[in-house]
């Protein structure tokens, strides 16, 4: 049995050697195919609709408006409102207990100028 799933496994890894990293693809409301082909690169709606995306390795929260902001460091909405990120790239934020924020690098606000609209790609 081992025999057999050996070569499945050899093929599958070498598919996705192949591709690098998966692409993940939906249809946006317009019926248009729209694809991120790194998964570290978060996308979200904003209340018109448009998808936005935070740079690689960063993340994006929406403000109280429902507007994206994004960062280089994963973003969070801390307990008052406030969208904070990372200032390190991919960096962690987490909370301590009293609801403050704990971010890698320190925390600064998210920023609509770090968000870019989501592009079509093929699959």
């Amino acid at each position: 049995m081992t025999r057999r799933l050996l070569p499945l496994l050899l093929l599958g890894l070498g598919l996705l050697a192949g591709t690098g990293e998966a692409a993940q693809c939906y249809r946006n409301p317009q019926g248009a195919l729209r694809c991120r082909a790194a998964p570290d690169t978060p996308c979200m709606a904003g209340r018109n609709g448009e998808v936005m995306c935070a740079p690689r390795g960063g993340g994006i929260v929406a403000d109280r408006e429902g507007n994206p902001l994004c960062g280089i460091g994963r973003c969070v909405q801390a307990p008052n409102g406030d969208p904070v990120c990372a200032t390190q790239l991919r960096g962690a934020v987490t909370m301590r207990t009293d609801g403050t924020p704990v971010c890698a690098g320190g925390c600064v606000p998210g920023q609509a100028g770090l968000c870019r609209p989501e592009t079509p790609q093929s699959p």
